[in-house]
Parts: structure tokens; sequence; C-alpha cells
């Protein structure tokens, strides 16, 4: 229910409750860590986002994707050293296309 709530953004804050209840019984469920951390990227609330990836990412450490929404979390917050950083950690596990090129876009912008 909270996912489908989720997806619709007229409805997304109905769903928020219902993930954070899942993260207070298990603090390692992926999706929903995921889930709030997009949201936390999209709502501007860049440092709880930042939580939810810097967990996903203990969690999951070979996922390229994470390491993409870190540095543009960082970006977003102005420290264009540390998104870089987490950028070039990106590139170097990206196996994906998509994700490869999100990642060129983002590098751009640390320049």
């Amino acid at each position: 229910m909270a996912i489908v709530s989720i997806d619709d953004r007229a409805r997304a804050m109905e769903g928020i409750p219902e993930l954070l209840q899942i993260v207070k019984i298990d603090s390692n469920h992926i999706p929903t860590l995921y889930t709030l951390g997009l949201m936390g990227i999209e709502s501007g609330q860049y440092d709880k986002a930042l939580q939810r990836f810097e967990k996903l990412i203990s969690l999951q450490p070979f996922n390229a994707e994470l390491y993409l929404y870190v540095g543009e979390i960082y970006l977003k917050k102005g420290d264009k050293a540390t998104a870089k950083i987490n950028l070039v950690k990106a590139k170097k596990l990206a196996r994906n296309s998509f994700v490869l090129q999100s990642i060129e876009e983002l590098l751009k912008e640390t320049n």
C-alpha cells in the first residue's frame, strides 16, 4: 500500500508514515530506504536522503546507482568535491549504460 501511494504523486504523503513504519521494524529494508531516499531528493530534504542512501551503500556497497544518488545530493548541497568522489566511485562500479550516462552528466557539473 505504501509503495502504491508513493507512485501516485498526489497521494505520496499518505504513504510516508507506512514507509517509516517499515523502516522502524526493519532498518535494513532496501526497497523502503530507496523509496524514502528518492522522495527526500525530490522534496529537497537532502540530509534525510543522504542518510538513507548512505545506509543503502552500507548494505549494497557495489551498487553504482546508490553512489550516483549520493553524488547528486552533494551537488544539490553545493559540495562539488564530495559529489565528484561519489560519482567517480559510481562510474567505476557502473555496468548499465543509462547509469553511466547519468554519471557523466553529473560529473560535468563538478568541474
